[in-house]
């Protein structure tokens, strides 16, 4: 109706160019080519955000890209992610993974194809971060198979060129030591001078003793390998009856979303 209109307008404009003028007429014509324009505009964003209302969002410019089974707080409805893969965004820009028991670790990239996350301490001390991780009911995953279990010592004495030192841990005046179960530590429990603090269980064990300051974490639920495979994003199976574990295809939509923008057209008289 508003099409018929706006045709029906300028056609009467174009009719009586002697009246109004050309001028006049000219712009009734490119306002009806931009409304038209913007009206088609706006269909496709509706489409593309209207299937689920889940766009694929980052954290700044140079984040990840977060779509599920991962999600953003405060920016993604609940239905957008997978229970557990709540992510949000720090001040700075920084995507956040929250292990339980409250580690937090920034995530550095999402391998959707192979289901891995690339994450980074930000500490740059995964000995200290690691004293409350439990993943037994999470989701998450060491990427690592060959997992070792390890006992932490404080020690108030210096016990040189000890290769089971952990550096970001030790300071002036205590050194901190971690152990392998089941290996001779003799030394240090007969020692006054050492306490044991925590247990590191089923850990990689360069954890503890390189310096590298990323890790990589799999996930084998939900497996949305398949649809990747056939070019297409999961969700959540939308059934009063699905398991946490049920994923539908869905065709991808574009990515993001449009940015409004108010644009005026200045027309001569």
């Amino acid at each position: 109706m508003v099409f018929f209109l706006l045709k029906r307008g300028c056609g009467k404009l174009q009719e009586n160019r002697e009246i109004f003028g050309l001028e006049m007429a000219s712009s009734c014509f490119f306002f009806f080519f931009f409304f038209f324009f913007f009206f088609f505009l706006a269909s496709i964003v509706d489409v593309g955000q209207g299937q689920n209302g889940c766009p694929e969002l980052r954290c700044g410019g140079q984040g990840p890209a977060v779509r599920f089974p991962f999600r953003l707080k405060d920016r993604h409805p609940d239905h957008c992610g997978f229970p557990g893969f709540l992510l949000s965004c720090t001040g700075t820009n920084e995507t956040v993974l929250e292990l339980p028991i409250s580690v937090k670790l920034f995530v550095k990239k999402i391998d959707y194809k192979s289901q891995v996350v690339k994450v980074q301490d930000p500490n740059h001390c995964f000995p200290r971060q690691l004293q409350g991780l439990d993943l037994s009911s999470s989701d998450f995953q060491f990427q690592e198979r060959n997992l070792q279990s390890f006992a932490l010592f404080n020690c108030s004495q210096t016990k040189t060129e000890d290769e089971r030192r952990i550096s970001c841990l030790s300071g002036p005046s205590h050194q901190v030591y971690a152990v392998l179960y089941g290996e001779l530590i003799t030394d240090l429990i007969e020692s006054s001078s050492c306490t044991k603090m925590y247990s590191l269980p089923s850990i990689p064990s360069d954890l503890v003793f390189g310096d590298d300051n990323t890790r990589h974490f799999k996930w084998s639920i939900p497996d949305c390998r398949y649809c990747d495979v056939e070019g297409k994003n999961c969700k959540l199976k939308n059934t009063g009856t699905s398991t946490r574990s049920e994923i539908v295809c869905v065709p991808k939509h574009p990515k993001g979303a449009f940015t409004k923008k108010v644009i005026t057209v200045q027309v001569s008289s």
